[in-house]
């Protein structure tokens, strides 16, 4: 609603402590992306169409986040999904539309540049978008087409779509995706079934349902978040708000309720320190 980004800095009591003053980027910012580094900041603007890019500097006292020169960059498109990939040389960021689209970037001291090819199609909606930490593979959850799409990242960061995808899903509404820090389970939040799916990750790529899938979540389950250890499944509902907790067996990929949270408002995004 004010078009900048807040910093804040995080004591080990887990408190914040907001690092003013705020950092004025595009029109409408609604999504944030940051390398395995730490070293850039990419923060996509719904309205102005483009993407901020800042350098940090984590260690100054305060921290501080410096303009890359050129930025914002114009995409185009109004961002609703983005990730950088492990090594950091690209960034891919999804489109709505029918059929949806990925936009991908190869990346250079924060510098996007269009990669041959791009855009490539998804299914409708791709609000989900998951990397696997090998770097090789990119999926996208389509709310709207009830599909989770897969692919092959390719050495310049093109995408190759699998032969079969993308791939219906039976319940309604996945919206987000989240692989286990293992990188062998994916979990989808169907926000119209009121569960998750877990799929194991095949060494192609390829997904498989999990035989005891889905698991039971509260009403409209929309983001998730896995704790550093890879232990713990955290999910954010919509219409009751709250955060759930699963323990997550390694062996099985299954999820096991452990708690739920009540929260003042509708959870948007959820975030796990490392």
């Amino acid at each position: 609603g004010e078009s900048d980004v807040s910093l804040f800095t995080i004591a080990a009591t887990g408190a914040l402590s907001e690092v003013t003053p705020r950092t004025v980027v595009g029109t409408a910012p609604t999504i944030l992306a940051m390398d395995s580094a730490g070293s850039f900041l990419y923060v996509g603007n719904s309205g102005s169409l483009n993407i901020s890019v800042f350098a940090i500097n984590a260690k100054a006292s305060p921290p501080t986040l410096t303009q890359v020169a050129g930025s914002p960059f114009s995409i185009g498109l109004s961002p609703i999904n983005m990730q950088v990939s492990p090594s950091g040389g690209f960034l891919y960021v999804t489109g709505t539309g029918s059929p949806g689209y990925i936009e991908a970037f190869s990346l250079n001291q924060g510098v996007p540049t269009v990669v041959s090819g791009s855009p490539f199609f998804t299914g409708t909606g791709p609000y989900g978008l998951e990397i696997a930490s090998s770097g090789s593979f990119l999926y996208t959850a389509n709310k709207l087409d009830n599909s989770i799409s897969e692919f092959t990242i390719n050495s310049d960061g093109s995408l190759t779509q699998f032969s079969n995808s993308p791939i219906g899903q039976q319940y309604a509404g996945p919206v987000a995706l989240l692989i286990d820090k293992s990188g062998k389970y994916m979990y989808v939040p169907d926000q119209g079934a009121s569960n998750l799916a877990g799929y194991s990750i095949g060494s192609d790529g390829a997904l498989t349902l999990l035989t005891n899938s889905p698991f039971v979540t509260g009403a409209e389950p929309s983001v998730l978040a896995i704790d550093a250890g890879g232990k713990y499944v955290f999910v954010g509902n919509q219409t009751t708000p709250k955060v759930q907790s699963f323990s997550l067996d390694a062996g099985s990929g299954t999820l096991t309720s452990v708690l739920s949270y009540s929260v003042p408002g509708s959870p948007t995004s959820l975030a796990a320190t490392h």
